[in-house]
C-alpha cells in the first residue's frame, strides 16, 4: 500500500471515530459533510492501495518471464 493511501485511509476514517467526533471538534467532525468527505477519502485510499498493488503483481511478473527466458 501506498504512503498516499494509507494517509487518505487514516484521515478519512477519522470523523467515524466516536471518542474524536465528541471531542473538541466533534461539531465540525459530526457534520455529514465531514463523514461525505471522510468516505471519499477513505475509497481513493483503497483505490490507490489497490492499484498498486496490481502495478506490482504486473510487473514481479514481467520479471518473472524475463528472467525465465521467456518472451510472450
Amino acid at each position: 500500500m501506498s504512503i498516499i493511501s494509507a494517509i487518505l485511509i487514516t484521515a478519512g476514517s477519522i470523523p467515524a471515530i466516536p471518542a474524536i467526533a465528541s471531542g473538541a471538534g466533534g461539531v465540525v467532525l459530526a457534520s455529514g459533510a465531514a463523514h461525505a468527505i471522510g468516505a471519499i477519502a477513505v475509497g481513493v485510499g483503497q483505490a490507490l492501495g489497490a492499484g498498486v498493488k496490481n502495478a506490482q503483481k504486473r510487473s514481479e511478473g514481467g520479471v518473472a518471464a524475463i528472467e525465465s527466458g521467456s518472451h510472450h
